[in-house]
């Protein structure tokens, strides 16, 4: 294999900030090190569990060897194996020192036919039991589902769209619990029953996009002992217009007790003012109650944008609570859309061109491997160095992405902080 040179890099200011604070706070370290430790070494323990399907006397690299390798590539911002193996080559040293052994650097072409032939089945296994030893869905909690598309694996030679991963997130903690791709000619209807039947969902809330409120989802989660808050906008037209209909005719009345109830919120983004107006209401229509009985009660959000725009549409829930409790649920679901921002803009998913075999599913399921490191350690950390800037953090991460990698470690000073900026930079940004 052609030797790829390897290129010093000189010292950055804002890294020895960074060691000077890791090393004032040693309490601290003390504390969190530990527990990153148990973190990372279980999800590689885990990917060892995934049976080999190689030939036996061909094998040269282990598969939890090489998926390891694929993973320092993805958390260090790199996007193919093409550029997963420059990055080895110019961090080996570091990376064979935090794996604890070393089979030699593989070439390109090993690791794209891992994730060629790899069933992903066996790596939505893998994410699961891991997240198991971090995390429970707890009463009242709330999961979001929604799907992303990687533009650029669009096949624009034999004119085939680029397929949809629908992902299923606990909004309370931000991590990805499962992840699947929609094949072609399939609906996402279809991926979010699939996606949902394997969660357990008692006293727990869903929400989704307007696309996926539909009777079979209502009662699935209703099977489950669960709860939803479902958007209707003109996927449902009819339901849209009673349920319009029914909370304009309760606002124009004086009849007490009302049975609406309501909330307003006022933000400043970007210089406009946006104020949004929640209106619960108990009272379900008729054409409602009949064609879906699991829901309990109806709900108005209106978005109001100065000089600018404003728009209404109607949810559909499941229980009686209040306006306040309804703007949460709202609210919380664009949480999934901060992820689908995070992982195209730190972890490179939408420049990703990989089509052949399962490699596209298997890039995804390893990324949100990925996501769910960093938002372990932002859980984990409060505080992260007060002496820097925001322009400082940023410039850092753009220019240091690479360094990410130093997580893996979790017994190197900088790997700690490292990463917990890069987190509460994709959080703020």
């Amino acid at each position: 294999m052609k030797k790829i040179p390897i290129h010093k890099k000189s010292p950055d200011p804002f890294e020895e900030t960074v060691l000077k604070n890791m090393q004032t706070n040693r309490s601290g370290r003390r504390f969190l090190l530990p527990r990153l430790k148990k973190i990372v070494t279980s999800i590689f323990s885990i990917l060892g569990s995934i049976p080999e399907f190689r030939q036996t006397g061909k094998v040269k690299y282990p598969l939890n060897y090489l998926l390891s390798l694929i993973l320092f590539g993805l958390l260090a911002g790199q996007n193919d194996c093409e550029n997963i193996v420059k990055f080895l080559a110019q961090n080996w040293k570091k990376v064979t020192a935090l794996i604890g052994f070393d089979y030699g650097l593989p070439s390109e072409d090993e690791l794209c036919k891992i994730l060629i032939r790899l069933d992903e089945n066996e790596l939505r296994k893998c994410l699961k039991k891991w997240l198991k030893e971090f995390h429970k869905l707890r009463k009242g909690s709330q999961v979001a589902v929604d799907g992303t598309v990687p533009k650029a694996s669009k096949n624009k030679v034999l004119n085939l769209s680029a397929q949809y991963v629908h992902n299923v997130l606990d909004v309370a903690t931000g991590l990805v619990l499962d992840a699947l791709e929609i094949p072609r000619k399939t609906s996402e209807k279809t991926a979010s029953l699939e996606l949902l039947k394997e969660l357990d969902l008692k006293d727990v809330v869903v929400t989704t996009d307007a696309l996926n409120t539909t009777g079979p989802l209502m009662s699935l989660i209703a099977e489950k002992r669960g709860d939803f808050v479902l958007p209707v906008k003109e996927n449902l037209k009819k339901v849209d217009g009673v349920c319009g209909k029914t909370i304009e005719v309760f606002e124009e009345k004086d009849a007490l007790p009302s049975p609406l109830d309501f909330y307003q919120t006022e933000e400043k983004n970007g210089g406009r003012i946006e104020r949004r107006d929640y209106t619960f209401c108990r009272v379900v229509p008729k054409y409602v109650r009949e064609k879906y009985p699991q829901v309990k009660a109806i709900g108005k959000v209106a978005r109001y944008v100065v000089k600018e725009s404003h728009s209404v549409h109607y949810v559909l829930l499941s229980k009686p609570m209040t306006a306040e409790e309804m703007a949460g649920y709202v609210r919380g679901h664009w949480k999934i859309e901060s992820f689908h921002w995070s992982k195209d803009n730190f972890l490179l998913e939408d420049r990703s061109t990989n089509r052949k075999g399962h490699a596209r599913i298997n890039f995804a399921l390893l990324r949100r491997i990925a996501y769910n490191l960093l938002v372990l350690l932002e859980n984990l950390v409060d505080e992260i160095t007060k002496k820097s800037t925001m322009i400082e953090k940023r410039s850092f991460l753009c220019s240091n992405l690479h360094l990410a990698v130093l997580l893996i470690s979790a017994g190197i000073k900088t790997g700690t902080y490292i990463l917990v900026s890069i987190s509460k930079i994709r959080s703020k940004t």
